[in-house]
């Protein structure tokens, strides 16, 4: 994981599990984070060879999901680090249709002006069959 995000979270690679270090998170923060994690530990067994990582940021769960192609993309003027390849709105994925067999979205949808929009474009962009 990169030291400047999630630094409350660690990759465990032998158990292939997150471990959340709860001192230096927030109370209030402590449910959601685990229920992400755990979210995400549930999701990993269904992510394909292409990823599309949406509101990718600096890619904290690429090692995690271990596709062959994980692509990310974000908001040109985000104010956080970026490791994206690519800089777009998600409401508007530049993309061909069924482009990846999986797309990878999280705590991006609350910060869209349009999030009914995004699902639609993380849909298109998805193959059939796809998650």
């Amino acid at each position: 994981m990169e030291p400047d995000s999630l630094r409350f979270v660690r990759l465990d690679s032998r158990r292939r599990r997150f471990e959340v270090d709860d001192r230096l998170i927030s109370l209030g923060s402590v449910l959601s984070t685990r229920w992400l994690l755990y979210t995400l530990e549930q999701a990993r067994p269904y992510a394909g060879n292409r990823l599309l990582d949406v509101g990718c940021g600096v890619k904290p769960y690429k090692e995690f999901f271990g596709a062959l192609e994980h692509i990310g993309i974000d908001w040109g003027n985000s104010l956080h680090r970026l490791d994206a390849e690519y800089l777009a709105s998600a409401e508007a994925l530049p993309f061909a249709d069924g482009a990846f067999d999986t797309v990878l979205c999280t705590e991006v949808i609350e910060h869209l002006k349009h999030p009914a929009l995004a699902i639609s474009e993380m849909a298109r962009v998805l193959k059939p069959g796809g998650h």
